[in-house]
């Protein structure tokens, strides 16, 4: 509320810009921009369960390991959730001009290839080919976005299909791995076998 009120008598911003559905406010209709919705809400559940995982075995049995690697991918997702959910890249690059997509994607993908590194014991132990495959519709995703030049597709949704779709599958496939792992290191706080 007090967000609110700062934006209502110091900014020129019209409150209902905040408040009311993006989509009233365009004027279109209810499907424009469902899948990256979805991809949102997928970052948005899978930081949620990496986050309270990372309480819960902290608090628990103080794995500071374990916790400390659901404390870092919750965080990346978290990150990439409102990356995704506010533009933040797209803004930064083509209405600001500060940082440049390919920048963007280094960091990032540095960002997650030192924590893959920092914790490789950990994310071997489960599955890690279904992380691998995350990954690769990840760097299929933002190859399109960086090096495929615009209008190479007969279609532009041709080129949409590839890139959003690729990405659409690596968030989902993040956060199926993500909660597996979360499964399995909190049924053995209580001692349930999980099967493979």
């Amino acid at each position: 509320m007090a967000f609110m009120l700062v934006v209502r008598f110091f900014t020129p911003i019209p409150i209902r810009h905040l408040t009311r559905d993006p989509l009233v406010l365009a004027e279109k209709p209810f499907y424009f921009g469902f899948l990256s919705n979805v991809g949102v809400l997928l970052w948005c559940g899978t930081a949620a369960v990496c986050l309270f995982s990372s309480l819960l075995l902290f608090v628990v049995q103080g794995r500071r390991e374990s916790s400390l690697f659901f404390a870092v991918f919750g965080s990346i997702s978290l990150w990439l959730m409102l990356d995704d959910l506010l533009m933040i890249h797209e803004v930064l690059d083509e209405e600001l001009h500060l940082v440049p997509d390919k920048v963007t994607y280094t960091v990032y993908g540095l960002a997650v290839v030192v924590s893959l590194l920092r914790f490789r014991k950990l994310l071997i132990r489960v599955q890690p080919w279904v992380l691998g495959l995350s990954l690769v519709f990840f760097g299929i995703s933002m190859g399109f976005d960086v090096l495929v030049p615009q209008g190479w597709a007969i279609l532009q949704d041709d080129a949409y299909l590839l890139e959003d779709g690729a990405k659409l599958l690596a968030i989902f496939v993040w956060a199926v791995y993500f909660c597996r792992v979360a499964l399995e290191q909190l049924l053995g706080l209580v001692k349930v076998p999980i099967s493979s």
